[in-house]
């Protein structure tokens, strides 16, 4: 399973707020994520559990080794996060 949703299913995070997040709002030192302008448009911390933290260290070194902070850390190319559209194809049931 994508580290993506195994972050969205063992944080509670929502969709919307996860897609957005960019490589500086992941702290892998610490293990944890800064979802800006969540609900109330105030911002939390989000603790990430160590193997999944281990696993966005991978994708760190190999797709944000030289991305600003304001990168999207999930993306589908550099500059646009991923689609809200594109998660409804896995939640969906298989005809």
């Amino acid at each position: 399973m994508p580290v993506f949703f195994r972050i969205l299913y063992t944080s509670g995070m929502r969709v919307s707020e996860l897609r957005l997040i960019t490589v500086g709002d992941v702290n892998l030192e610490e293990g944890y994520i800064t979802v800006r302008n969540a609900k109330n448009h105030k911002d939390r911390i989000v603790p990430v559990h160590p193997k999944l933290i281990e696993r966005c260290r991978m994708i760190q070194a190999e797709i944000h080794a030289v991305s600003p902070d304001d990168e999207y850390f999930f993306m589908i190319r550099p500059g646009q996060a991923l689609l809200p559209e594109r998660y409804n194809d896995f939640f969906q049931p298989s005809n």
